[in-house]
């Protein structure tokens, strides 16, 4: 699994099996003097991740993790890309379906701007059945008013060692709204900055631009306007999907499109648990942990 900050990572023992990458919101349920019952339940929710590994781990294995927890290799949220969601969608759940922050104004893309939501109109003209690619019902439309350049939030992304990361969204702007990205390196400079093009929604590719690791930590990912003058950008979904670099990038490109099973930025909640069995090989021990999605409130 690739673990680690924008300052350092490196590919570490896989978790075993079993793991809770379930996500955690607000709740509260009961039942009313009638009979009836009542739930609600927070529109977000954020990932926690409750990950162990084998007895048989090395003590430098469960030594690295612990120097993770001390901030040895950065201060920072740490990213990590669960090996399961690899050919489906490693965005965040925000990112992926931005219509998400019209019902919850924390989770908007633009900080300050609360995006609205709007279903499709008749499709009866569009060549495509708009069920077959399973995007959301609902477009995020953020209205950018007039003033100084905008820029939204960012998302990083990770690019593991060896593999290309594949990007695509459906989106239609006007002005110069539109969707960024931009290389990180290790240091903490950046590479060029280009636009996402839009994907139609009715074609059978949910990803459009391929990406090869270069060594870079990772990418970028951001909202902007340039200019002084007003823009507007409707985002549909977007989605991110990594494999090993030699394979040709055709059929990861092909839909469905798939909600965001990935995280904004973790992290550890509490410290490391470190259990020792024998000193085999120089000693052998597991050790757990447990991270908390940070990223988007940060």
């Amino acid at each position: 699994m690739w673990f680690g900050t924008r300052e350092y990572a490196q590919w570490i023992e896989t978790p075993l099996s079993g793991a809770d990458v379930s996500s955690v919101g607000w709740s509260a349920g009961g039942v009313l003097l009638n009979g009836g019952g009542w739930q609600k339940n927070s529109d977000a929710t954020h990932k926690t991740y409750n990950f162990s590994w084998r007895k048989s781990s090395t003590r430098q294995q469960a030594q690295l993790m612990q120097s993770f927890r001390d901030g040895t290799y950065g201060t920072g949220p740490l990213y990590f890309l669960d090996p399961l969601t690899y050919t489906t969608n490693i965005l965040p759940k925000t990112w992926a379906d931005p219509s998400l922050a019209a019902r919850n104004p924390g989770l908007n893309l633009i900080p300050g701007i609360t995006p609205t939501a709007s279903r499709d109109t008749a499709l009866s003209n569009e060549p495509y059945d708009f069920r077959i690619q399973r995007y959301p019902i609902n477009w995020a439309t953020y209205t950018i008013p007039s003033g100084s350049a905008r820029s939204g939030r960012k998302l990083f992304v990770p690019i593991p060692e060896g593999y290309s990361l594949h990007l695509g969204a459906v989106y239609q702007a006007t002005g110069t709204a539109a969707i960024k990205v931009r290389r990180v390196k290790w240091d903490g400079t950046y590479g060029t900055t280009f636009t996402l093009e839009s994907i139609p929604a009715w074609m059978n590719a949910v990803t459009n631009t391929d990406l090869i690791g270069n060594g870079d930590a990772g990418v970028e990912i951001w909202v902007e306007k340039l200019g002084n003058s007003s823009a507007s950008i409707a985002i549909k979904g977007m989605t991110a999907r990594v494999q090993p670099q030699f394979l040709a990038p055709d059929a990861i490109k092909l839909g469905p499109w798939v909600g965001g099973q990935g995280h904004s930025g973790v992290r550890f909640e509490g410290d490391v648990k470190i259990i020792e069995h024998n000193g085999m090989g120089g000693g052998q021990v597991e050790y757990a942990a447990t991270f908390k999605e940070v990223g988007t409130w940060e």
